[in-house]
């Protein structure tokens, strides 16, 4: 009786629980993903993977067995309820922790493709009962985890390693299928070819996205950065910096906020990025400025960190540039095969002298 009225209320309100769902879950994963270590957010990951993997297995081991009869109704809407929880969950927390720290216009084609996911597994339930569909998702689920998982166990981010994450995704989804068989192999064979279709596009979409830059070079995240005043490293190794001070409302309405330069002074971009223990890449500070006259922006000058993983505040390092010309400045920190990190942009502006000024520590 109980369940009766709990399906009744939720297919009458299914759409609002849908949006606030979204809503709940994204600001949750938000608050919990951006301090938890990257050991939490593995244990995490893997747990939503093998709920949606359990909970698919389990779904169609249900038809399979009783058709969807009526004595198996109750049991059915609570498994399908696990499995739109279970990967609504995943790509919630695969939305947040790929959009950490860096610049949209760099890689919103694949947080579109993670969020239309999020979203679609909420507001298009009735499709979420084809199995070709479930299994893509799955998979698209599993190659996302690699793509960031592999690179911390192997202390290495490269090609080659993005292409060892492919390879791992895909023997998972083989076992997956051989699963699949044991529990329900007339529907399975039956949806066969769709499947095979939909991972390989979703395969095929992620090696675009990645070989042209347009996915975030997880696990490597933006912890802090901004452009400063003058440059210090007292005797704990803390770097001192000195910046202008701005209020929420200038922040909002300045795309690119002021820097006073006074004639001769130093500019200093500073920037903080997390990276797991042991892991060793290098980081580049691009510093470019906007050309009025061909509209386009110009590289500066590249410089080239190395750095190593491990510090929880992120792996800190700093650039600078004299006698910069007036105008539009932006500091792309970037992998050296080109993936965005972050942007870190400002105006500036001749001044006579040094503005009011506030202390930042690192």
């Amino acid at each position: 009786m109980v369940v009766s009225k709990l399906k009744n209320f939720y297919h009458r309100y299914e759409r609002h629980i849908g949006t606030l769902t979204i809503v709940i879950g994204f600001v949750f994963d938000n608050l919990t993903l951006r301090n938890a270590s990257i050991n939490t957010q593995t244990q995490v990951f893997l747990l939503y993977l093998v709920l949606s993997a359990v909970s698919i297995l389990f779904l169609h081991f249900l038809e399979s067995k009783d058709g969807r009869k009526e004595k198996s109704e109750t049991l059915y809407f609570w498994v399908f309820l696990l499995m739109q929880f279970s990967i609504g969950a995943l790509f919630s927390m695969f939305f947040v922790f790929y959009s950490r720290g860096f610049a949209l216009s760099a890689s919103w084609p694949f947080l579109l493709l993670l969020f239309a996911n999020l979203v679609g597994n909420e507001l298009f339930k009735k499709y979420y009962t084809r199995l070709s569909l479930q299994v893509s998702l799955f998979f698209l689920g599993i190659f996302s985890f690699f793509i960031y998982y592999i690179p911390v166990i192997l202390h290495e981010m490269s090609d080659k390693v993005f292409i060892y994450s492919g390879l791992a995704s895909l023997l998972s989804w083989f076992i997956f299928m051989r699963l699949l068989d044991l529990v329900s192999f007339k529907k399975t064979n039956k949806s066969r070819i769709r499947i095979i279709i939909g991972v390989l596009s979703v395969y095929v979409l992620i090696n675009i996205f990645y070989f042209t830059n347009l996915i975030p070079p997880v696990p490597l995240v933006m912890k802090d950065g901004g452009v400063y005043h003058n440059f210090s490293i007292n005797d704990q190794g803390d770097y001192i910096v000195y910046h202008e001070p701005t209020t929420l409302w200038e922040n909002l309405l300045n795309e690119y906020p002021v820097y006073h330069r006074v004639f001769g002074e130093s500019v200093y971009v500073v920037t903080s990025v997390y990276a797991p223990s042991e892991l060793g890449t290098q980081i580049i500070h691009d510093w470019q400025y906007y050309d009025t006259a061909s509209k386009k922006w110009i590289s500066a000058s590249k410089i080239v960190v190395p750095i190593v993983g491990g510090r929880e505040g992120g792996y800190r390092f700093y650039s600078l540039k004299q006698n910069l010309t007036a105008g539009n400045w932006r500091v792309d920190v970037e992998t050296l095969r080109g993936q965005n990190i972050s942007r870190i942009k400002f105006e500036i502006v001749d001044a006579t002298s040094t503005p009011n000024l506030e202390q930042v520590t690192y």
